[in-house]
């Protein structure tokens, strides 16, 4: 049965996001007694990226899962995962709805404007969040991690029960002392696609060997999860980092739960980053992510056990960025 007047959910990027969402989601509708329906938009970000939570959704949750963003018609639908969308309006040279958009979201002016028609833009704050109400319709974009007990239950039990391996489970602990999520991929094209990557770039791995050092773990076991984890190990080498990969070919979900079982979990500018946050302090860890205090690259919540280390990120002369 289609639940009464739900929540829609308007979603896009990977699979960290979409669980984001889903976290933000139960959060909601638990408070206000409302159902909710996702739609998503594959190539939102800019990048493409397919709609991985499908298992842990119901019939009637499930909408929309293949929006198009305005002024975006699909050429190629081959397009690789976590590829960035040449003919996607918000990586257009010329004027276009979506980058008017861009603009308006920059100048805070779309709040005002998305409130008549009872839309909620998360926006990386969990204040936000928390406004969501009777009257709200729509909640969108920057959703932030909720380490609430009871939501998290909730999810454990979906992944259960959807076939996937939980990151929200209890979980023993693990063979390494320290993981470090270390996010590079699109964050390549910092400077050849900035309305896609945003204000950082690939983090500096000299913050994370510093992180090391000041606590007293830089002799410990460690192991680096990444996108690109052969570069990622020689990165952190560069910085004097001895890590172990995590095994080649893994799931999302089964690199979460490796890193649900460490001590001392050290993330970068990443939503998968800030999804595991919560996967290790569930666990009984503790978390360190990269956030200024203020600015772009200041995230807008606060966790038990998540802790907050000064982001830097390598300059455009770096041979990382001309790969």
């Amino acid at each position: 049965m289609q639940p009464k007047n739900p929540i829609r959910i308007k979603c896009s990027g990977g699979a960290a996001a979409q669980t984001l969402a889903l976290i933000n989601a139960l959060y909601v509708t638990e408070g206000v007694s409302r159902g909710f329906q996702f739609e998503y938009y594959p190539f939102g970000t800019g990048t493409y990226w397919p709609f991985e939570i499908a298992n842990l959704l119901t019939t009637e949750e499930l909408g929309d899962i293949s929006k198009l963003s305005r002024g975006h018609l699909l050429e190629n639908n081959q397009q690789g995962v976590g590829e960035i969308v040449d003919s996607h309006p918000i990586n257009s040279k010329k004027l276009s709805l979506e980058r008017l958009y861009s603009l308006i979201r920059k100048c805070k002016v779309d709040r005002l404007l998305l409130s008549f028609r009872g839309e909620l833009p998360i926006n990386g704050s969990r204040e936000r969040l928390d406004r969501v109400n009777s009257s709200t319709q729509i909640i969108s974009g920057g959703f932030v991690p909720v380490s609430d007990k009871r939501i998290l239950k909730l999810l454990d039990e979906r992944f259960i029960s959807g076939g996937l391996e939980s990151p929200f489970s209890k979980i023993a602990n693990g063979d390494f002392d320290v993981v470090i999520h270390y996010r590079i991929g699109d964050k390549r094209a910092k400077f050849t696609n900035p309305g896609v990557v945003g204000d950082d770039g690939v983090l500096d791995p000299q913050v994370m060997s510093d992180l090391l050092n000041e606590l007293g773990l830089a002799n410990s076991k460690i192991m680096v999860v990444s996108d690109e984890p052969d570069v990622a190990q020689k990165l952190l080498e560069s910085a004097g980092i001895a890590a172990e990969i995590q095994e080649t070919g893994s799931s999302i979900w089964e690199d979460l739960r490796a890193i649900a079982a460490t001590k001392v979990f050290i993330g970068s500018w990443s939503q998968v980053s800030q999804l595991a946050s919560i996967c290790v302090t569930n666990n009984g860890g503790l978390a360190y992510l990269p956030s200024d205090f203020k600015g772009k690259n200041s995230l807008k919540w606060r966790i038990s056990g998540v802790n907050f280390y000064a982001p830097k990120f390598l300059g455009s002369d770096h041979e990382i960025y001309f790969k």
